[in-house]
């Protein structure tokens, strides 16, 4: 099974949540194996501590003691609750043993009637004092003695629509109603422009081999470049190795270029990838270019109490240095993003069409489509091809 489309594992909360119903309707047995932690968990301290004595004559001792503890933080707690926090704390303790023998003692004691004695009496006294001094012990990153009643971490339940894992659910949109208005057939996409949407595989960011070849401006401009965790989170634990860095969804848009399944004849450059256009109804500013993808969880979002959705987004009109979202391949001259901003992003949630190729649903894919074997009239044409009528065995196309 793939982590985040068929299931999601819920790491704060340690739950396993199937996503793909297919697998709990059928009778097949699901097996999970996780690694387990070891019971005893190591929390680093120090202890040390210092005794001093001090004999006034042979009958008096005074004796002084310090200890300072310290805990370091278990390795991968960021929080600490109340009651659970590490210590720092100094104890001071001071005492004082006093032994005196008195001959007048006992000649006091035997003036008593029943009591008749000749041994020497001895007074002794024995006092101690201590002191805790509670220090504030260091938590996690910038907290000096913070600990949390409740950080209300578990209380929330995450629904991830991003990662590298997610990334192949994201298809290719349908054109939204507003754009579409009463366009029907090849028209319904005239107006759609090209769009790449993918994940960068982190060994070019970590010194790989696929770095060959890559020059150091690209690794280094912000449209490009690696995003560390803690750039974005700076409390962030990173781990033993440090060097994590953010699956970021990039999204590069040529609104420009005609997008796929767009066959319009108009406005159309010879090599019949450009729009020649610049301020006609059909120029940039009105054109679009969209990704969808199913929920996997829950769509009734009163029921999982979905309340917000959270994404963060970099500037595409940065001026740095090292901002130049410059769009720059062997098709295309050089253009700046910043130098023509502008734009709109839209979250549609909801019930989407999945109608790419505007044609009522029809499912355009070889599979179901006959052979010259066949009988004829086992298909029925459309604006966009040929498509079966007959039943198909999977949405793809044969090999």
């Amino acid at each position: 099974l793939t982590e985040g489309v068929d299931y999601q594992v819920f790491y704060d909360q340690a739950k396993v949540k199937i996503l793909n119903t297919a697998y709990l309707s059928a009778a097949n047995e699901l097996r999970v194996a996780f690694e387990k932690n070891a019971l005893v968990q190591v929390q680093p301290r120090k202890l040390v501590g210092a005794r001093f004595d001090y004999a006034a004559n042979k009958d008096a001792l005074f004796g002084f003691t310090a200890m300072h503890i310290i805990e370091n933080q278990a390795p991968g707690i960021n929080r600490v609750n109340i009651g659970d926090e590490p210590a720092n704390n100094t104890m001071l303790g001071a005492d004082l043993s006093f032994r005196k023998d008195s001959r007048v003692l006992t000649k006091l004691v035997d003036m008593l009637p029943i009591v008749s004695t000749k041994e020497v009496s001895t007074i002794a006294f024995t006092g101690e004092v201590a002191k805790l001094i509670a220090g504030q012990a260091q938590l996690g990153r910038g907290e000096n003695g913070v600990s949390y009643i409740d950080d209300f971490e578990n209380a929330r339940t995450p629904y991830t629509l991003s990662g590298l894992a997610s990334v192949p659910a994201w298809r290719l949109a349908a054109t939204p109603a507003p754009i579409l208005g009463t366009a029907t057939g090849l028209a319904s996409n005239y107006r759609r422009g090209k769009l790449a949407w993918y994940t960068i595989d982190q060994s070019y960011y970590t010194g790989g081999n696929g770095t060959n070849g890559i020059r150091a401006d690209v690794l280094t401009n912000h449209y490009t470049r690696g995003i560390p965790r803690n750039e974005v989170f700076p409390n962030k634990d990173l781990g033993a190795t440090g060097n994590g860095y953010e699956y970021t969804f990039d999204l590069a848009y040529y609104p420009g270029e005609r997008g796929p399944y767009n066959f319009s004849p108009n406005n159309i450059s010879t090599d019949g990838r450009h729009f020649t256009d610049a301020a006609s109804p059909f120029a940039n500013a009105g054109r679009f270019a969209g990704v969808s993808r199913a929920i996997t969880f829950d769509t009734d979002f009163d029921n999982a109490n979905v309340e917000y959705l959270e994404f963060w987004l970099m500037d595409p009109f940065l001026s740095a240095a090292q901002g130049r979202s410059l769009i720059e391949d062997s098709q295309n001259p050089p253009t700046d993003a910043k130098d023509n901003p502008g734009g709109q992003l839209i979250l549609n949630l909801g019930n989407v069409s999945e109608d790419v190729l505007k044609d009522n649903n029809q499912h355009e894919f070889e599979n179901g489509l006959p052979t010259p074997a066949d009988p004829p009239g086992l298909t029925v044409p459309t604006t966009w091809g040929r498509v079966t009528t007959q039943q198909f065995l999977t949405d793809a196309f044969n090999a």
